[in-house]
């Protein structure tokens, strides 16, 4: 199994959405900038987060498009 961690920047703005099996669920991109100078970088990573307590997390703490997260 691997482990990723993330810095990024969420680039929309977060819409819960229930699922078929009516669970929440919340999805956005999350956009890595690496490198410096010429030698810059964009990796784009679609980032899922399923149940009340992912979803609620998330809008609670205010998440929103331009906020700077760390994902594991």
């Amino acid at each position: 199994m691997a482990l990723i961690q993330v810095t990024g920047y969420i680039t929309e703005n977060l819409a819960p959405q229930t699922g078929q099996s009516g669970r929440p669920y919340v999805r956005f991109e999350l956009l890595e900038i690496t490198g410096s100078g010429k030698k810059r970088w964009t990796q784009y990573y679609q980032v899922w987060t399923w149940g009340y307590e992912g979803v609620d997390r998330l809008m609670k703490l205010g998440v929103k498009k331009d906020c700077k997260v760390q994902i594991t």
